[in-house]
């Protein structure tokens, strides 16, 4: 039985899951320790899983839909935008021109969480392929093993839809789309509330909120015939996310449009040089209210970006991609610098040395969803800012084999600087929370060594 993207790196030390509350069970994604906001999400390249979708958006995206997830640290590459400041994680879903013709997966635990998965793939004609994904995943069993009054777990209901249509023709021309709907009811608080017998009653304390979400994402391009490659790209993506509930005596109701769209060309320079340059525009048109606070969290961002790689063969091979972007948002012009190199000193050893700014809006609920399960007054006392941020940082890899056996060690080093940060604060007041601008220092520092080795032909050894 699989999972959901959430529950998806429990192998993997760069990514660390962590729970953000434990009365709604929400989780985040943390690379380089630093808070899943800082962190881009993109499936299929397309940032679907942004403003409301921050809290939950690791839930809708089950694993069986999974075909690979990329792993950046780091800033990364400028074409995806500017808002990668930590890393970025990349989901690549399943291809209908290659994967299964048909897969059916069930599971039930004991704690009575049940999981069905369906997908099913039709091949029209040898240019176009569809697959059609069914998910659906419940646990409604109230549990609380260590006497507390509240729930262990979270009931959850999850139904989750999703078509993916790719064409693919022999003339250069390719386009790939989604369509995804996703509804889903999480409940919380303690383990004797009822929805349609407590929810107004002040002395039980209970927590509900229902998502209808819907999503549509692809890319079209061709491929222009000439001597040296070139290529012409559309990416675009469009979510319509609505939310209602509450927590406590207090209502949460949110709805979201935001729609992406990014034009890039791509040339070959050369036998060592490769250019992108586009243009790209973002619109977000965020409203929710919590009890009596309202929050509108617009943003209307053109922008025009142009990064080069280059790439040497050869014994020692050698990469480097170099890039920029500007961006006009909210009528505020910013810049964003980044640089990537790759070294292999061996067959054996890899280096790689990343530098960069990156920066983004703050969706004070969405990332902090422990403020909605408190008593606290939010209080905004001044315009907040983007959040800006240099990341730099340096990645040693070693292979080995010792016995006929192989493995590998890792080194990583890295800081983010920020040179503005929204940082909730809860020790002014005890009956709210503030929030400001940076004032003073906010740095992360991260190191981290990983060693791994098959003590066995079967048995692989982490640390």
């Amino acid at each position: 039985a699989c999972c959901n993207l959430g529950e998806s790196f429990q192998t993997n030390t760069t990514v660390d899951v962590t729970y953000r509350d434990g009365v709604t069970g929400s989780k985040e994604l943390q690379v380089l320790g630093l808070a899943a906001a800082y962190t881009q999400l993109l499936t299929v390249n397309a940032p679907i899983i942004t403003g409301l979708g921050t809290t939950y958006g690791v839930y809708g995206i089950p694993g069986t839909q999974i075909e690979q997830i990329h792993i950046v640290k780091g800033p990364g590459s400028v074409v995806f935008g500017p808002e990668s400041i930590s890393g970025m994680i990349n989901v690549e879903l399943k291809d209908p021109m290659r994967t299964d013709k048909l897969f059916v997966n069930g599971y039930l635990d004991g704690y009575a969480r049940a999981e069905l998965n369906v997908d099913k793939t039709f091949k029209l004609n040898k240019d176009l392929s569809t697959l059609f994904s069914f998910h659906i995943d419940r646990f409604r069993m109230k549990t609380d093993q260590n006497d507390d009054s509240f729930l262990d777990m979270p009931m959850l209901q999850n139904i989750n839809v999703l078509s993916k249509w790719k064409y693919e023709a022999g003339n250069g021309w390719f386009s790939q789309n989604s369509v995804k709907y996703l509804n889903e009811n999480r409940e919380g608080g303690q383990s004797h509330f009822y929805n349609d017998i407590n929810q107004s009653d002040p002395l039980i304390y209970g927590q509900q909120l229902k998502t209808n979400r819907f999503e549509f994402y692809g890319r079209t391009g061709v491929v222009i015939p000439s001597s040296n490659y070139k290529s012409l790209g559309l990416q675009y993506s469009y979510v319509l996310h609505d939310l209602s509930g509450f927590y406590g005596p207090r209502s949460n109701n949110g709805r979201q449009q935001s729609l992406n769209l990014r034009l890039i060309y791509n040339q070959a320079i050369g036998m060592l040089n490769s250019i992108n340059a586009g243009v790209s525009y973002r619109l977000d048109r965020i409203n929710e209210q919590f009890g009596n606070f309202r929050l509108n969290n617009d943003l209307n961002m053109p922008g025009v970006f142009v990064e080069n790689t280059f790439t040497s063969e050869g014994s020692r091979p050698l990469s480097i991609i170099v890039g920029g972007r500007a961006d006009w948002a909210n009528g505020e012009l910013v810049f964003t610098p980044r640089g990537n190199v790759k070294w292999s000193a061996d067959k054996n050893t890899d280096l790689r040395f990343t530098i960069g700014t990156g920066f983004k809006t703050a969706n004070i609920l969405a990332e902090n969803p422990n403020i909605k399960v408190s008593s606290r007054e939010i209080v905004i006392q001044e315009p907040l800012k983007f959040e800006k941020a240099l990341n730099y940082g340096f990645n040693l890899n070693r292979k080995f084999e010792i016995d006929y056996r192989k493995g590998s060690i890792g080194f990583d080093l890295y800081r983010t600087q920020f040179s503005n940060k929204i940082i909730p604060d809860y020790d002014t007041d005890p009956t709210k929370v503030f929030f400001n601008n940076l004032i003073g220092k906010s740095y992360a520092n991260n190191i981290q060594v990983e060693a791994a080795y098959f003590i066995l032909k079967p048995v692989e050894l982490k640390v």
